[in-house]
Parts: C-alpha cells; structure tokens; sequence
C-alpha cells in the first residue's frame, strides 16, 4: 500500500476555515465502504459518552457517500440513552469483551444488520480517547485497503485521565508459542521522538489488540466469528486465524489511538483470564503437546509468586487450572459467579495510585542473580524465606526492572511499584499460606499431567459450534 502524507492543520485566527480533500494515483479497492463501529462496553457510560460525542462530530463532517454507524454492546445492561442518529445499542448479559464484540460482529455479518451492507466492522475498546479525524483517517485508509487485509492502529497511554504522547504502549504482537502469554509487544515504551528505532520497527506483527480493529465482513465470513473468551486472549487467536487464512495485519502509524494505560489498572484478576486462555489458545492450535513441559511450568509459575510473597496472582493461577480442566462447557454460561469468586480472591493485589499506598522506602536495587547450587535448594526448602528464622524488614521493588524472588526471601511486606503508571500495591508475608498454595501447586500440576490433554482434545472438538453463526445467535442474550 502506498504511503499517505497528512498534514498537520491548526487555525491563525478564530474565524479560520479549511476544507479537506483527498488525493491518490490509486484505484480504490472499496470505492465506497460502510463500516460498523463496534464498541463493547461494561458500566463505563462515561467513556462511551466521549466516543459517541466524537463520532457524532464525524459525521457532521464527513463526506455524504460516507454511511458509516456505531454500534455499542451493553454488557450487563447498564446504558440509558435516548436515539441517536447512526448509533445502535444492543442490550446483553455480561459475557465479557470477547462475547460484546462477537455480538457486533455477528449483527453485522448475518443478524439484525445483515440487510445494511456494512463492507467492514472495526472493533473498538470502550476506553479509548479517539480524535473525529481518526474515524476520517480510517475510512479512506480502508477504501484504498487491499483485499484480504485487517488494520490495527498503535496505542498511546493514557494515565489516570492524562494522554502520554511520549511513548507508544503497543503496535502489534509478535506470537510466542508458549504456555505463558508472554507474547512480545512491538513498540513498547519506545519513544515516540526516537524515529531511528519506530523506522526499525518490526512492522508485520501477528496480532492486534482490538481497542481498534478494522476486519472485512466478507473474511469474517471465510474464518468465522470468535471463541468466547470471555476476555483476553480473544484478539490473538482471531488475528491468528485471519493470518491463517491468508489475511495480512497493516498497522499504519498514521491511525493512533489513546487507551487507558494497561499497568495503571493491573490486577491479579486479569491472570485467571491469561493463563487459562493461553491454554485453551494451545488447544485450539494443536500445540498443547508435552504434558509434562506444563506441569512443570504451572510448579515454577505457582511457586515463584509464593515466593515473591503475592499469593493472590497464585490463587488465580490454581483456579485457571482448575477451570481449564473443566472443558468448554463452562464457556458459554453466565460469569457472574467467577466474577464474584475472583473479586473475592483478589483484595490487595491489583494496582493502585503511589499516593494511595503507605510510606515505602525507595525501590531495592537488584542484580537480578538467582542463587544456584545448595543456596537453590535451600531456597526451594524454605520457600524463599517463608520459614527461615531471622529479622525481617519491609521492601520496595521496581517491577520496570530486573528483580528476582531471591532479592525478597527476608521480606516482612513488599510494595510493588511500577513509576512509569505510579501505581503499585504492597503483600505481606503469610507463612501458612504459602505453604498450602505449594501444596496445592502440586495436586494441580499433577492433576493437568494426567487431564490436559483430553481437555485439549474437548476444546478442539467444540470450536466450530462455538465459533458458528449458531452459536452467536443466542449468546448473551437478555431472557425475554
């Protein structure tokens, strides 16, 4: 695709007026295309308020030929709005991220707007702040959009209601297929002055996050709807997928968007939905091989946060597991009672303002060396310092560099902290409980070397009826 010039356009006086164009030596591949806005959104009637203002804005100055509408799905059913023109909200159960955009795209492609003609759907997070010009930007980036191709758009953080544009937070994922969802995000943190490394920038990533995600209805059509996730891990497979299929990611750098900065609401909660997604990821792909490789995986994982003290992320971890194991019929029920469980699991570890949290003293400093040999083992029997006998003192770690869970074994408490979102929270050492979390580390990672694979096997099986028009057409519908 060829490259687009756009200039940056500010007034001289109050009374100044400018009219736009566009101009390309190339035949557009959708010469008019209509694109479905789908935005899915849980008790955020603030943000979804921005949105629709700034929509609403378009289309006063968008072109005539331009039918473009805005679609917001209503997790829980919270919303109230009188009609608004090009605006659609569709009531549902809350069925998370995944199930919200999965409603839209659904709608467009074989339900209730099947008979618009939309040509595409971009699918978008409720918590990004978005300028009028993007929806301008994006229309006429998809018109000249080859076939068999889906846009992303780079995000920017946005910290407790400030936009930091000195720094990208993503612009696409490369897959790592592993069984943690350590997939590498490109551009992160990279500054948005440093032109040297974005023009090195990998640009053919695998995946985009949907906070902005433009897809062809036609190759929703060919790779079928999503999986229901729930939340997370939802964008990977389906851009996997398309990739599959034979459908290219474009990111253009021209198409930007600002999103809640993703560290500054961080919780524990958000592991439960990583790892088992992940998993099931795996299943999908045929890669869930080497029973043993994730038993081994969940006994390191597990027992590395006992021993950094933040036995919640472990909880989390134990009840991915747990629910895993389950198989897909879990998938499409109601997840109020998940919800609530890990609302209850989850009370300190998640996140914070700095100016929240108690005095702390300045971040401990680590060479980040694990110890080896006997002082390893010793680690291990002690559970990092759990039942060592010995003075203990509180400490501080910078979790935006290397640390190890060796700089922690004489910890009392720990704060957390990561200074790019000033956020953090602080655990405190619990000697009974790290001990049962070790020993149900244990039961589960055995419990997943015997079971995993036939649960594997369940997901695969379930794929196509939980990816069908089908499936979707009854799927967090409100009871009548």
């Amino acid at each position: 695709m060829a490259n687009f010039i756009v200039p940056s356009v500010r007034k001289l006086t109050e009374k100044s007026e400018f009219e736009y164009f566009f101009y390309s030596d190339m035949d557009s591949f959708t010469d008019f295309p209509k694109i479905n806005y789908v935005v899915c959104t849980y008790n955020k009637n603030i943000y979804v308020s921005k949105l629709v203002d700034n929509f609403q804005i378009y289309t006063i100055m968008r072109d005539s030929f331009d039918f473009s509408e805005i679609t917001i799905v209503d997790n829980g059913n919270n919303l109230s709005y009188e009609s608004i023109p090009f605006t659609t909200i569709i009531p549902s159960k809350n069925v998370g991220g995944t199930g919200g955009f999965g409603r839209g795209m659904y709608e467009t492609a074989y339900g209730e707007f099947a008979r618009k003609c939309f040509t595409h759907v971009c699918l978008m997070d409720d918590d990004i702040l978005v300028n009028p010009e993007l929806f301008l930007r994006n229309y006429f980036f998809v018109a000249f959009l080859k076939e068999r191709r889906h846009v992303g758009a780079p995000m920017y953080p946005v910290v407790y209601g400030a936009p930091d544009l000195s720094r990208i937070s993503c612009a696409g994922h490369m897959y790592q297929n592993s069984w943690h969802p350590n997939d590498w995000p490109l551009g992160h943190r990279l500054k948005t002055n440093d032109h040297a490394s974005i023009a090195e920038m990998c640009r053919t990533p695998d995946s985009t996050g949907w906070w902005w995600n433009v897809i062809s209805v036609l190759d929703i059509k060919r790779v079928g709807l999503p999986f229901p996730f729930f939340v997370k891990m939802d964008d990977v497979e389906y851009s996997l997928r398309l990739r599959d299929a034979g459908v290219t990611l474009v990111i253009p750098l021209s198409l930007s968007v600002l999103h809640d900065d993703f560290d500054a609401k961080y919780s524990a909660r958000m592991q439960y939905f990583r790892f088992r997604n992940r998993w099931i990821l795996l299943s999908l792909r045929n890669s869930f091989v080497g029973a043993f490789s994730i038993a081994n995986f969940i006994l390191h994982e597990c027992f590395q946060y006992v021993f950094e003290r933040r036995y919640e992320h472990a909880e989390v971890l134990l009840m991915a597991v747990r629910d895993f194991l389950k198989g897909p019929g879990q998938l499409g029920r109601d997840a109020k009672g998940l919800l609530t469980e890990l609302d209850c699991v989850v009370e300190c570890e998640a996140n914070r303002p700095l100016d929240e949290l108690d005095e702390y003293p300045e971040p401990t400093i680590s060479a980040g060396v694990e110890y080896r040999g006997f002082a390893d083992l010793w680690c291990i029997a002690t559970l990092n310092g759990h039942l060592k006998i010995g003075r203990r003192s509180h400490l501080t770690v910078d979790v935006s560099k290397p640390f190890t869970f060796n700089d922690v074994d004489s910890a009392s408490s720990i704060t957390y902290v990561n200074p790019n979102s000033r956020t953090g929270y602080t655990v405190n050492t619990q000697i009974l409980k790290a001990v049962l979390l070790a020993w149900r580390a244990v039961a589960a990672a055995t419990k997943l070397l015997f079971f995993g694979k036939r649960a594997a096997g369940a997901y695969r099986g379930a794929f196509a009826d939980l990816t069908s028009p089908a499936f979707w057409s009854s799927y967090g519908r409100l009871d009548p």
